[in-house]
C-alpha cells in the first residue's frame, strides 16, 4: 500500500533525484482493508515524471496537470469502490514547505513547485507543509484519479529544479 511517487519535477531536462536529511528516518504508510494500486500519469502515459519546462527568474510558470490513476480500475479492490468510500492521499517528507514543494538537489536553490489538488473533495487544496492530506470519493478515483497540477516558481537563482515527494493513499 506504501506508495513512493518520485515525482521528479524538472525544469531543463534533467533526471530523478531524491535526497534526505542527514540522520532523519521517515516512515510512511497507510493500513486498510482495500488496496488499489495507483500509477502516476502525465499527459496520458503512466509514468514518475511530470515535465513543468523552463521559466524566467522570479516568475510563475504554466499550471501542468497529472493523475494518480489506479493502475488495474477492474481488478477487485479497485472495482469495489464507491462513493460511499473516501480515498485519502497523504504526503510526506521534508519536502514541502509552506509554499509547496521545494528544490532537492538542481541548482535553481529558491525554486519551488506550487501543488494542487484540483478534484479534492470540498474544492482544490493546496498540498504544502500546512496541508499534506486530501481525498477523494472512490467512484471519483476510478473515474478521473486524484487530480493534481503542479506550477514551477523560480526564484533569483538560475540553474536546474529537481524535486520529489512521497505519498501512501488510504481507503474507507
Amino acid at each position: 500500500m506504501k506508495k513512493i511517487f518520485a515525482c521528479t519535477l524538472i525544469a531543463l531536462g534533467c533526471m530523478a533525484g531524491t535526497a534526505h536529511a542527514a540522520n532523519e528516518v521517515h516512515f510512511l504508510g497507510a493500513v486498510s482493508s482495500t488496496t488499489c494500486d495507483l500509477t502516476p500519469e502525465f499527459g496520458g502515459a503512466m509514468g514518475a515524471t511530470v515535465e513543468l519546462g523552463t521559466v524566467a527568474l522570479s516568475t510563475q510558470g504554466s499550471s501542468v496537470g497529472f493523475a494518480l490513476k489506479p493502475t488495474d480500475a477492474t481488478a477487485n479492490a479497485c472495482a469495489a469502490l464507491t462513493q460511499t468510500n473516501m480515498v485519502t492521499v497523504g504526503w510526506a517528507g521534508s519536502e514541502f514547505t509552506p509554499q509547496g514543494l521545494r528544490n532537492l538537489s538542481g541548482n535553481a536553490t529558491d525554486a519551488w513547485v506550487k501543488l494542487d489538488h484540483t478534484n479534492n473533495t470540498g474544492g482544490s487544496a493546496a498540498i504544502n507543509s500546512g496541508n499534506l492530506l486530501s481525498s477523494v470519493t472512490g467512484d471519483v478515483l476510478l473515474k478521473d484519479g486524484l487530480v493534481y497540477t503542479a506550477q514551477l516558481n523560480g526564484g533569483a537563482v538560475a540553474g536546474q529544479f529537481i524535486g520529489a515527494a512521497k505519498y501512501a493513499v488510504s481507503y474507507r
